[in-house]
């Protein structure tokens, strides 16, 4: 058995070999080039295959980069506008985006999850998050949403932040347009919402191939719950369809529903809720905020304004 005292390599003569010191770890990654030099002859260029703790050399040209012999495969979905040479401000929709999970039916419980830890402050900017993933923001992690749509769960837990659709970079903060909640959003005892823009297209997009008959909250608050700076809730409008609880055609999208706790305004704080329903598609209007066994406190400002029903027209002769 041969030691390394002080050195990394050892070069055994006698037996043309060279040892590398395998209890400080591979000195190598996939692709590296090693080069051999001597006096007496050209110098001689390997290149280092890595795979696990197995490692293999072939030859190498000397002009060789390195790199693995790995490809990476990306797939972009949407699209790049064309433009001229030096153009500016030519891309519209926010039309290329990446995809994470994949479409569930409706009803159907979360399979995947991503945990924003402690000391995570991840912004998702052009995302499509679809409805297999939920988001768990962990005590002392932030979330915030940036031109991305969530077809799935947002779960804001004991110490976690939740902001979307602003961007607190500019001078004094400015609210943004472009990102949607069409699965929900839920706030657990000890979350905060802040500064955020929040509405929903749950029935007017589809998850997946399905059309959702959507009228449950877009946010849902369970124990207590603060609301720091500017908060906007919109509930979409109603689906297509007549509900079977009611016999009547389906309402607009509830905007908030406040559980089991308080939803506290701090001082400053401005919380308005809107009831899905503005459109000639929605007849029966949606409601803004719904109480269950929960209230609305704090020295904030509360604005609460249902969905807008639209009646067939009629005439008369």
């Amino acid at each position: 058995m041969m030691a390394l005292n002080g050195t990394k390599y050892y070069l055994d003569k006698e037996n043309n070999a060279i040892y590398f010191d395998k209890m400080s770890g591979v000195p190598f990654k996939s692709g590296d080039i090693l080069t051999i030099q001597h006096p007496e002859y050209d110098a001689l260029s390997l290149k280092i295959v890595v795979a696990g703790n197995d490692v293999s050399v072939k030859p190498a040209d000397q002009d060789e980069e390195p790199g693995d012999e790995y490809t990476l495969h990306v797939r972009l979905v949407g699209y790049f506008e064309s433009a001229l040479v030096n153009q500016k401000g030519y891309d519209a929709t926010s039309g290329t985006y990446g995809e994470l999970g994949y479409a569930i039916p409706e009803g159907t419980e979360t399979t995947q999850t991503l945990i924003i830890p402690s000391g995570c402050n991840l912004t998702l900017v052009n995302m499509d998050i679809l409805s297999s993933v939920r988001i768990v923001v962990q005590d002392g992690g932030t979330l915030v949403l940036r031109d991305s749509t969530v077809q799935g769960i947002v779960d804001v837990q004991n110490g976690g932040t939740f902001s979307m659709n602003y961007d607190d970079y500019t001078d004094g903060g400015t609210f943004l347009t472009g990102a949607s909640i069409n699965g929900q959003l839920v706030l657990r005892d000890g979350a905060t919402l802040k500064n955020a823009k929040i509405y929903s297209n749950t029935n007017n997009i589809a998850n997946g191939t399905e059309a959702r008959k959507n009228t449950n909250p877009v946010v849902v608050t369970e124990g207590n719950v603060n609301i720091e700076g500017q908060v906007f809730i919109r509930g979409d409008e109603a689906p297509t369809g007549t509900d079977s609880a009611t016999g009547k055609s389906y309402a607009g999208q509830t905007g908030l529903m406040v559980k089991n706790g308080t939803l506290t305004l701090t001082e400053g704080a401005v919380l308005a809720v809107y009831g899905g329903g503005h459109l000639a598609a929605t007849s029966v209007g949606g409601t803004a905020v719904i109480l269950d066994q929960g209230t609305i406190a704090g020295s904030g400002k509360l604005i609460a304004v249902g969905g807008q029903p639209h009646l067939p027209s009629c005439s008369t002769k």
